[in-house]
């Protein structure tokens, strides 16, 4: 019996695993495996979702064997996503706050309300100091995906100076090649001899 990493694609319509929840009984459960992309980063690395046929859940992330980027891998925030489905905690509407910076005091407010507040914000900071002092930053996932076009092309039709490619999982990269090697990853060659 050879060793295999995941599930041969021939089985993904209806693969069969053992419950962990239930050991050490040996109950069976059913999954669809459905191939996605991953969205907490720009790599947008090949996932499998192992989807429970009885509860229509996500039950397990793993990296899609046949991807040509990922290849069968991912990281630790790929491996989570289903606690970002699940998780009673998650944000699932607008908030605003409610209290004094710091306080961790919000309500819930609209779209609408949401969407009108950030507008006037932005309107106030173009016509007070200056869009230029605006800097538009990717913290907030895969925007690989849209190939940064949408958010740059709002933010330099602003007028903002600046608008930063990276995304908040790179800048860790960023910081820590600063302080171990002197230079970020925009001025880092591996095949340097100074990077030696």
């Amino acid at each position: 019996m050879a060793f295999r990493t995941h599930p041969d694609p021939s089985e993904w319509d209806d693969y069969v695993d053992f419950e962990s929840t239930s050991w050490p009984a040996k109950d069976k459960r059913h999954y669809w495996i459905i191939p996605s992309i991953c969205f907490n980063c720009e790599s947008a690395c090949g996932i499998l979702a192992y989807v429970d046929k009885e509860h229509l859940t996500v039950r397990k992330i793993e990296g899609n064997p046949v991807h040509p980027g990922s290849r069968g891998r991912t990281c630790a925030k790929g491996v989570v996503t289903p606690n970002q489905l699940e998780d009673p905690d998650r944000i699932l509407y607008p908030l605003a706050r409610d209290g004094d910076r710091g306080s961790g005091k919000w309500r819930r407010v609209s779209w609408d309300d949401a969407l009108a507040e950030i507008g006037r914000r932005l309107t106030e900071v173009a016509a007070g100091p200056g869009a230029h002092t605006i800097l538009g930053a990717h913290y907030t996932g895969t925007f690989a995906l849209l190939g940064y076009h949408f958010p740059n092309r709002f933010l330099r039709r602003l007028g903002a100076r600046e608008v930063d490619p990276d995304t908040i999982c790179n800048k860790a990269g960023h910081v820590a090649l600063k302080y171990l090697y002197g230079t970020s990853l925009d001025g880092f060659d591996p095949r340097s001899a100074d990077a030696l």
